[in-house]
């Protein structure tokens, strides 16, 4: 067999969820052969999807592994021959989330998206919001309020846009919403009613950014990141040390750990924050998101690859904060 990997651009396949698609990958991870036994195959998006496949004709015809429903396109074109396949190259295109970006100015806004480590401008929006500099003839106060309304108006034509950027139908189309600007100008654009009401829930969190543009764009992407990686880090600690203090204290509140006690526990309604290590199987981890999701309980994956995850998966590898004792 040459099983072989890479991105379909025909849009014809519906983009798998998450845990699908890492159900997948996991699946191709495993995978293994003799001495350069499988081929990998990725193609970018400027490049002819044709040309690559005549390369491996009979290959791709006998794959086992296709993916041509990834969320974001590959970085870099991959054929290359291993006793193992590339999945970096496929989890490079796998993004679990994607942000809206929105930069604004007096002078100009930019809209884009932020998909893993992809910026992409969606928009620009021009201005014509006066300068600071009034005309000769014209009253100051009479020239700020026609400044102040020029901007309200421009902040209203920005808002339209993002709206349709990142709104479809009924439903966002982004998982957030990330703001820039200077202190001053983000503060009273998300302060004030110019964006949908969905939007101005789904703002993650405002930011400073010296650009409206996709100069700016970048920048909000790059902190944006930041931000959200620290807060997932600390929601992640959070759990931890909740969970530690009740095993110490039962005042602290009950727990219980292991799949047995846990199942258990989620039969009765009783969980209010289930903690499962990163490194179980995906489909493990997906059944227990599935298990909590009617009862909108938290669920708290514990990366594997620091000190107390490590700790986590070798002791306990899922437990649950309880929201009553099930003994």
């Amino acid at each position: 067999m040459r099983p072989s990997a890479r991105d379909g651009r025909d849009g014809a396949a519906e983009v798998p969820t998450n845990y699908e698609l890492r159900e997948r990958i996991e699946a191709v991870s495993n995978a293994s052969g003799g001495s350069n036994d499988l081929l990998t195959v990725a193609v970018t998006p400027d490049q002819p999807i044709g040309e690559s496949l005549e390369r491996v004709e009979e290959e791709h015809d006998i794959a086992e592994y296709v993916f041509d429903d990834l969320p974001g396109p590959v970085d870099e074109p991959v054929h290359e021959w291993d006793n193992e396949f590339d999945v970096d190259v496929i989890e490079a295109a796998d993004s679990s989330a994607t942000y809206g970006l929105l930069v604004v100015e007096r002078g100009g806004a930019a809209l884009g998206e932020l998909a893993g480590d992809r910026v992409e401008t969606v928009e620009t929006v021009d201005s014509d919001v006066m300068g600071k500099t009034r005309p000769g003839g014209q009253s100051a106060q009479r020239f700020a309020r026609d400044r102040q309304r020029q901007k309200e108006e421009f902040f209203g034509e920005v808002a339209e846009e993002a709206e349709r950027a990142f709104i479809d139908g009924d439903d966002l189309a982004v998982d957030g919403l990330f703001v820039g600007a200077t202190t001053v100008t983000v503060d009273e654009f998300t302060g004030g009613e110019y964006l949908d009401h969905r939007l101005r829930d789904a703002v993650v969190g405002t930011f400073s950014v010296e650009y409206a543009s996709e100069q700016g764009l970048r920048q909000l992407a790059e902190k944006g990141s930041e931000a959200t990686e620290d807060a997932e880090r600390e929601a992640v600690r959070e759990a931890l040390a909740r969970f530690r203090e009740a095993l110490r204290d039962e005042d602290a509140g009950a727990v219980e750990y292991g799949e047995d006690d846990v199942g258990r526990a989620l039969e009765y309604g009783a969980v209010e924050t289930l903690l499962v290590s990163g490194d179980r199987p995906v489909a493990a981890v997906h059944e227990y998101e599935e298990r909590t999701e009617e009862k909108d309980d938290e669920v708290v994956v514990v990366p594997p690859n620091t000190g107390d995850g490590e700790r986590f998966a070798e002791t306990f590898g899922v437990a649950a904060i309880l929201r009553f004792s099930i003994d």
